[in-house]
Protein backbone atom coordinates (compact mmCIF):
# COMPACT_ATOMS: atom_id res chain seq x y z
CA UNK A 1 0.00 0.00 0.00
CA UNK A 2 1.30 3.48 -0.52
CA UNK A 3 2.14 6.22 2.04
CA UNK A 4 -0.12 9.11 0.87
CA UNK A 5 -3.44 9.84 -1.11
CA UNK A 6 -4.67 12.61 -3.00
CA UNK A 7 -7.99 13.78 -4.03
CA UNK A 8 -7.52 13.63 -8.18
CA UNK A 9 -7.32 17.04 -9.86
CA UNK A 10 -7.20 18.42 -6.77
CA UNK A 11 -6.90 22.20 -8.66
CA UNK A 12 -11.31 21.47 -9.35
CA UNK A 13 -12.12 21.54 -5.97
CA UNK A 14 -9.84 24.69 -4.58
CA UNK A 15 -10.75 28.03 -3.95
CA UNK A 16 -7.35 29.95 -2.65
CA UNK A 17 -4.94 28.41 -4.49
CA UNK A 18 -1.54 30.05 -1.77
CA UNK A 19 -3.13 29.49 1.60
CA UNK A 20 -4.79 26.94 3.55
CA UNK A 21 -8.39 27.37 2.39
CA UNK A 22 -11.68 28.19 4.58
CA UNK A 23 -13.60 26.17 2.04
CA UNK A 24 -13.50 23.41 -0.82
CA UNK A 25 -15.59 23.35 -3.89
CA UNK A 26 -17.96 20.55 -4.25
CA UNK A 27 -19.89 20.83 -7.68
CA UNK A 28 -23.05 19.64 -7.76
CA UNK A 29 -22.59 18.06 -11.33
CA UNK A 30 -20.96 15.03 -8.74
CA UNK A 31 -24.73 14.11 -8.37
CA UNK A 32 -25.16 13.10 -11.95
CA UNK A 33 -21.61 11.40 -12.22
CA UNK A 34 -22.03 7.57 -12.89
CA UNK A 35 -18.99 6.57 -12.01
CA UNK A 36 -19.68 8.37 -8.39
CA UNK A 37 -23.20 6.80 -8.50
CA UNK A 38 -21.47 3.58 -8.48
CA UNK A 39 -19.43 3.54 -5.34
CA UNK A 40 -20.82 1.97 -2.06
CA UNK A 41 -22.21 4.82 -0.01
CA UNK A 42 -19.07 4.31 2.21
CA UNK A 43 -17.13 5.59 0.14
CA UNK A 44 -18.93 8.59 -0.85
CA UNK A 45 -19.04 9.51 2.64
CA UNK A 46 -15.31 8.79 2.94
CA UNK A 47 -14.62 10.87 -0.28
CA UNK A 48 -16.90 13.87 1.04
CA UNK A 49 -15.08 14.04 4.34
CA UNK A 50 -11.73 13.70 2.59
CA UNK A 51 -12.25 16.85 0.52
CA UNK A 52 -11.77 19.79 3.37
CA UNK A 53 -9.45 17.36 5.09
CA UNK A 54 -7.10 17.41 2.13
CA UNK A 55 -7.88 21.21 1.82
CA UNK A 56 -5.75 21.61 5.45
CA UNK A 57 -2.87 19.46 4.35
CA UNK A 58 -2.28 20.47 0.99
CA UNK A 59 -4.17 17.24 -0.58
CA UNK A 60 -1.61 15.75 1.17
CA UNK A 61 -3.19 12.82 3.78
CA UNK A 62 -0.80 10.01 5.33
CA UNK A 63 -2.27 6.68 4.16
CA UNK A 64 -2.73 5.23 7.64
CA UNK A 65 -6.31 4.19 8.39
CA UNK A 66 -6.38 4.51 12.07
CA UNK A 67 -5.03 7.61 11.48
CA UNK A 68 -7.83 8.73 9.38
CA UNK A 69 -10.53 7.05 12.14
CA UNK A 70 -9.58 9.53 14.74
CA UNK A 71 -9.41 13.20 12.54
CA UNK A 72 -12.63 12.01 10.28
CA UNK A 73 -15.79 12.62 11.83
CA UNK A 74 -16.71 8.73 10.13
CA UNK A 75 -17.88 6.32 13.33
CA UNK A 76 -17.90 3.57 10.68
CA UNK A 77 -14.48 1.94 10.57
CA UNK A 78 -12.39 2.90 7.66
CA UNK A 79 -10.62 0.48 5.87
CA UNK A 80 -8.95 -0.83 2.49
CA UNK A 81 -12.33 -1.64 1.26
CA UNK A 82 -13.68 1.82 1.54
CA UNK A 83 -11.16 3.44 -0.18
CA UNK A 84 -10.68 1.19 -2.77
CA UNK A 85 -13.39 1.82 -4.47
CA UNK A 86 -12.55 5.52 -4.74
CA UNK A 87 -9.32 4.69 -6.28
CA UNK A 88 -10.67 2.54 -8.75
CA UNK A 89 -12.92 5.05 -10.06
CA UNK A 90 -9.76 7.63 -10.05
CA UNK A 91 -11.28 10.17 -7.91
CA UNK A 92 -8.24 9.21 -5.44
CA UNK A 93 -4.92 8.65 -6.10
CA UNK A 94 -1.48 6.97 -4.13
CA UNK A 95 1.63 8.15 -4.14
CA UNK A 96 4.87 7.18 -2.48
CA UNK A 97 7.10 9.01 -0.10
CA UNK A 98 8.90 10.43 -3.35
CA UNK A 99 5.50 11.64 -4.43
CA UNK A 100 5.76 9.85 -7.40
CA UNK A 101 2.80 8.65 -8.40
CA UNK A 102 2.39 4.97 -8.58
CA UNK A 103 1.82 3.81 -12.11
CA UNK A 104 3.30 6.77 -13.58
CA UNK A 105 6.60 6.34 -14.93
CA UNK A 106 9.28 8.92 -15.50
CA UNK A 107 10.41 10.48 -18.70
CA UNK A 108 13.80 11.18 -19.67
CA UNK A 109 15.23 11.62 -23.15
CA UNK A 110 16.61 8.27 -23.92
CA UNK A 111 15.50 6.73 -27.25
CA UNK A 112 12.18 5.04 -27.20
CA UNK A 113 13.27 1.01 -26.86
CA UNK A 114 10.98 -1.83 -27.79
CA UNK A 115 9.99 -2.55 -24.32
CA UNK A 116 8.42 1.08 -24.12
CA UNK A 117 6.39 0.42 -27.77
CA UNK A 118 4.81 -2.75 -26.48
CA UNK A 119 3.74 -1.01 -23.21
CA UNK A 120 1.81 1.51 -25.50
CA UNK A 121 0.21 -0.79 -27.30
CA UNK A 122 -0.84 -2.33 -24.14
CA UNK A 123 -2.50 0.84 -22.77
CA UNK A 124 -4.22 1.41 -26.24
CA UNK A 125 -7.71 0.46 -26.01
CA UNK A 126 -10.12 -1.52 -28.14
CA UNK A 127 -14.01 -1.12 -28.96
CA UNK A 128 -16.31 -3.83 -27.80
CA UNK A 129 -19.97 -3.90 -29.28
CA UNK A 130 -21.02 0.06 -29.87
CA UNK A 131 -19.84 1.89 -26.71
CA UNK A 132 -17.36 -0.25 -24.84
CA UNK A 133 -13.79 0.97 -24.81
CA UNK A 134 -10.73 -1.55 -22.87
CA UNK A 135 -7.62 -2.70 -23.62
CA UNK A 136 -6.52 -5.91 -24.65
CA UNK A 137 -5.41 -7.10 -20.98
CA UNK A 138 -8.63 -5.34 -19.24
CA UNK A 139 -10.63 -7.19 -21.87
CA UNK A 140 -8.71 -10.88 -21.04
CA UNK A 141 -8.48 -10.13 -17.18
CA UNK A 142 -12.28 -9.76 -17.39
CA UNK A 143 -12.23 -13.19 -19.34
CA UNK A 144 -10.32 -14.61 -15.68
CA UNK A 145 -12.08 -13.00 -13.99
CA UNK A 146 -16.01 -13.79 -15.29
CA UNK A 147 -15.53 -16.55 -18.01
CA UNK A 148 -16.25 -16.13 -21.72
CA UNK A 149 -19.71 -15.97 -21.56
CA UNK A 150 -19.48 -13.89 -18.18
CA UNK A 151 -17.11 -11.47 -19.82
CA UNK A 152 -19.89 -10.95 -22.35
CA UNK A 153 -22.79 -10.67 -20.40
CA UNK A 154 -21.15 -7.67 -18.93
CA UNK A 155 -19.54 -5.94 -21.46
CA UNK A 156 -23.29 -6.25 -23.24
CA UNK A 157 -25.10 -4.67 -20.32
CA UNK A 158 -22.42 -2.25 -19.63
CA UNK A 159 -22.73 -1.53 -23.56
CA UNK A 160 -26.34 -1.27 -23.34
CA UNK A 161 -26.22 1.02 -20.20
CA UNK A 162 -24.18 3.75 -22.29
CA UNK A 163 -26.24 3.50 -25.22
CA UNK A 164 -29.45 4.16 -23.80
CA UNK A 165 -28.43 6.54 -20.85
CA UNK A 166 -25.72 8.35 -22.56
CA UNK A 167 -23.35 8.22 -20.09
CA UNK A 168 -19.01 8.54 -20.13
CA UNK A 169 -17.16 6.70 -17.63
CA UNK A 170 -13.74 7.22 -17.30
CA UNK A 171 -12.78 3.64 -17.47
CA UNK A 172 -15.19 0.95 -18.78
CA UNK A 173 -13.14 -1.88 -17.11
CA UNK A 174 -13.24 -0.49 -13.70
CA UNK A 175 -17.23 0.17 -14.21
CA UNK A 176 -17.43 -3.15 -14.85
CA UNK A 177 -15.46 -3.97 -11.56
CA UNK A 178 -17.53 -1.76 -9.46
CA UNK A 179 -20.95 -2.89 -10.46
CA UNK A 180 -19.79 -6.75 -10.21
CA UNK A 181 -18.60 -5.89 -6.40
CA UNK A 182 -21.67 -3.60 -5.64
CA UNK A 183 -24.30 -5.67 -6.99
CA UNK A 184 -23.16 -9.03 -9.09
CA UNK A 185 -23.26 -6.85 -12.37
CA UNK A 186 -25.97 -5.97 -12.98
CA UNK A 187 -27.62 -2.44 -14.78
CA UNK A 188 -26.53 0.32 -12.24
CA UNK A 189 -29.34 1.70 -9.98
CA UNK A 190 -29.17 5.38 -9.23
CA UNK A 191 -27.77 5.54 -5.39
CA UNK A 192 -29.08 8.06 -2.96
CA UNK A 193 -26.07 10.34 -2.79
CA UNK A 194 -28.73 12.92 -1.68
CA UNK A 195 -29.66 11.23 1.38
CA UNK A 196 -25.84 10.62 1.84
CA UNK A 197 -25.17 14.37 1.81
CA UNK A 198 -28.35 15.20 4.00
CA UNK A 199 -27.13 12.24 6.84
CA UNK A 200 -23.64 14.02 6.84
CA UNK A 201 -24.39 17.23 7.55
CA UNK A 202 -27.14 16.09 9.71
CA UNK A 203 -24.44 14.38 12.03
CA UNK A 204 -22.02 17.76 11.92
CA UNK A 205 -20.28 18.09 8.75
CA UNK A 206 -16.77 18.37 9.19
CA UNK A 207 -16.04 19.30 12.81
Amino acid sequence: MADYIKIAEWDRFQHYKKRNPPWVKLYSSVLDDDDFDCLPDDSKLLFFCLLPFASRRNNQIRLDFNWLQKKLPIEKKITGKTLQPLIDADFIECYQDDSVVIAESKQDATPETETETETETETEKNKYMDFVSLTSKEYYTLFEKFGEQGRSDRIAALNDYIGSKGKKYKSHYHTILTWERRDGGSTPKRKPVREVLDKFYAEGGMK
